[in-house]
This record gives structure tokens, sequence and C-alpha cells, in this order.
């Protein structure tokens, strides 16, 4: 398993610092991504090793892979969303719970929203009103809207998922390297000296926006109430920021209250912006859902450990 926020925010500093001391010395690097002993890989992690990767082939450095072990469940994972073959490895598996992965340079409309009817939602394998699929994908969609509008990531956004239809659950998780959260709050509020936990908790809050500065606003207080009412969780990792709201796993540990944090201070920031989404995708049946013991990592305001 490749668990938590704080292992990709480290796998983020350490391919970052490798690619600052080949600008600086002009040595060329070999940033390798080692996953020979990972049991199981979320499609969170896949989207940001995915990122990273393309991050450093944007520059001299060189690329190199480690993939996991044949017949493991991570080896599946990256198989199955196509990370393989991205990067030169074995062609991607048409079938299983994982979703294509997905790397986006500009935002289209009409092509994420096929991926996310077609590719995530699909039918035929879940009871889903049309109600309920409406409303998932303007959520998810404005995810999406609020990377290529607000990030100003130079190498784009990156998704994952995956479909869990014994536990009538969906997963999606959307990646992007800009600016942050943080930044953008403390840039509207003129507050530089605002950490990164209570920027966050100011997005979450009822009626915030940073109108002018962001058109549309953030839409996380839409985003916190829609995944209150479905029983479903959202995670949102910023620069070294952290928040979380719902009824799946670490998350649901703290009831319907969103909860803030930050990560250990011995942890580099995240440079960019993950935010996890998991909706019940059942409401034409009783629900059913299997409780997840949290990761024993990270932490912060509102409760203890936080993992994905």
């Amino acid at each position: 398993m490749i668990p938590g926020y704080v292992v990709c925010a480290e796998m983020c500093g350490q391919v970052i610092a490798a690619l600052l001391a080949q600008q600086a010395d002009r040595r060329q690097r070999t940033v390798q991504f080692d996953m020979v002993r990972a049991r199981d890989i979320s499609p969170a992690a896949i989207a940001v090793i995915c990122g990273l990767g393309r991050l450093a082939e944007g520059t001299d450095a060189r690329v190199a892979f480690r993939w996991p072990q044949e017949s493991s469940r991570a080896r599946w994972a990256v198989e199955q969303t196509g990370l393989t073959a991205r990067f030169g490895g074995a062609a991607r598996a048409r079938s299983g719970e994982y979703l294509p992965l997905r790397e986006d340079g500009a935002e289209d409309e009409d092509a994420l929203v096929r991926y996310l009817m077609e590719d995530w939602m699909g039918a035929g394998w879940t009871r889903m009103s049309a109600n309920l699929k409406a409303a998932i994908l303007s959520r998810t969609y404005e995810i999406y809207s609020n990377a290529f509008t607000h990030a100003g990531s130079r190498i784009g956004v990156y998704s994952c998922g995956r479909r869990l239809p014994n536990e009538h659950r969906l997963s999606l998780t959307v990646v992007d390297f800009g600016a942050g959260i943080p930044f953008r709050v403390r840039q509207f509020l003129r507050r530089p000296d605002l950490s990164s936990m209570d920027a966050l908790e100011w997005a979450f809050a009822e009626g915030h926006t940073t109108w002018p500065l962001w058109p549309r606003g953030i839409g996380l207080a839409l985003l916190r109430d829609f995944v209150r009412s479905n029983r479903g969780t959202a995670i949102v990792m910023s620069h070294d920021g952290l928040a979380w709201v719902g009824s799946v796993g670490a998350a649901s540990r703290f009831g319907s209250r969103p909860g803030y944090g930050a990560l250990p201070a011995s942890s580099p920031p995240f440079r960019g912006t993950v935010v996890t989404l998991d909706f019940n995708c059942d409401d034409l049946s009783p629900l059913r859902r299997r409780r997840t013991q949290p990761s024993p990592r990270g932490g912060g305001r509102g409760g203890g450990p936080l993992g994905w």
C-alpha cells in the first residue's frame, strides 16, 4: 500500500528537490518511482505519480519505474489505470474496477463529461437515479473546472478513480500541481500569515467565495453539503493543509462536521491540490457500507489520523 497524503507530499518533495538540484548544478538526475513492495495503490496515488512523472519528464531528468510484483493488487491497479502503458510498461488492462487514468492539459468539458458519465458512472452496474447521477456529475465536474480555472498548473490536471459495485460506491481523485487553495485564499483575504489549515476552513465555510478574483468561487461549501446528504466523503490536501468531511474511512470519525488539519511539520508541502471524492451511488435500494480503519498517519484539528 502507498498510504495517505503524507507519503504523496513526501514523494512530491523528493521529486522537486531532485529537479531543483539538477537545475542548480546542471547534472542530470534520475527520478525513480519504486513500487516493487507495494501491495495496493490507490487511484489517488496513481494520479499523483503520473503527474510527478510528467513534471520530471519536462526537464532533462531521466524517469524510471519499478513496477509492483505480478499478480499483486497494486500491479492490477497500475495496469488497469494505464499508468504502466504511459511510461513504457505493460499495455492497459481494459477490465476491472479501476478507471483509465486521465491527463488533461486544458479543460475539455465534453470529454470530461463523457469520462464521468461513461467510464466512471457507467450503466447497468448500480441502481442510481437520474437525479443522483446529475448531482454527482455536477459536484465532480466543479472540481475539474476549479482546477483548470484557478490552479495554474503548468503540467495539467490528473485524475483517476474506481467503481466498487459491491459497496455501491464511486471514488475519484483530481490532482493539480498549481498554486493551491491556501495561496488563493491568502491572496484574496490579503492575509499572507494565514495558515493552510485556517485557509481551508475558510474555504469550506458557507457563503465564502473569493469573488471577484474567482468568478465562480471554489465551491467547497456546496461539495461539503452534498457529501453530507449523500453519506459520502471528500478529502482535500492543498499545500500543507488538510480538510475532510464524510462517512467513509477516516473521515467517518468526525460525523457530519468537517475536520481540518495539517501535514506533519517534518513533511514537505504538496505543491498543488489533491481532492478525493467518495460517493454513495445507490439511492434506489438500502445503503450498505463497509467501514474501513483510518490510517495511523496524519492528524490535525477535529480529530486524529487521516488516511485515504
